[in-house]
């Protein structure tokens, strides 16, 4: 491959993996916040907004970085898991999906469909904030694996 090419992937990818970690701390956000507002109403909305942020940046984001790490495993000397701190980086994958999957969205939804039209108490969403939280922590762990390997 190409050295130019290798590194306009490179690019792609910090730049994706900002998004995936920007747009899980964006959710994080938007689901506080929806707890907050004095009309339940306005906090189902703001809810709403939480699986649109993730269909529109962090999957698309998060597809785009998996899809490179794959490129990179295979078309390079680096492997799945042959290296230690990739392992846990695939690992730490393979967490932040199911803590999305099984945990925030499905959250989001069970939060909607169980929530009546005059209550929206803030310990109902403390799985929410709890794999979104777990999210965050992964991808900051992955980030600083890349880090610490491109020394």
């Amino acid at each position: 491959m190409k050295k130019s090419l290798f590194k306009l992937m490179k690019i792609v990818h910090l730049i994706c993996s900002q998004l995936w970690l920007g747009g899980a701390a964006a959710a994080l956000f938007l689901s506080w916040q929806a707890f907050q507002q004095p009309l339940v109403a306005d906090g189902q909305l703001i809810l709403l907004l939480v699986p649109a942020l993730y269909r529109t940046i962090v999957l698309p984001a998060a597809l785009i970085c998996l899809v490179q790490g794959i490129i990179y495993a295979t078309a390079f000397h680096f492997g799945f898991i042959r290296q230690k701190w990739l392992g846990l980086k695939w690992l730490c994958v393979i967490l932040i999906a199911l803590c999305t999957g099984f945990g925030s969205i499905n959250q989001v939804f069970t939060i909607l469909a169980e929530t009546p039209s005059n209550a929206l108490s803030l310990a109902g969403g403390n799985g929410l904030f709890a794999f979104t939280a777990a999210q965050i922590v992964l991808l900051v762990i992955i980030n600083i694996l890349s880090v610490i390997r491109m020394r």
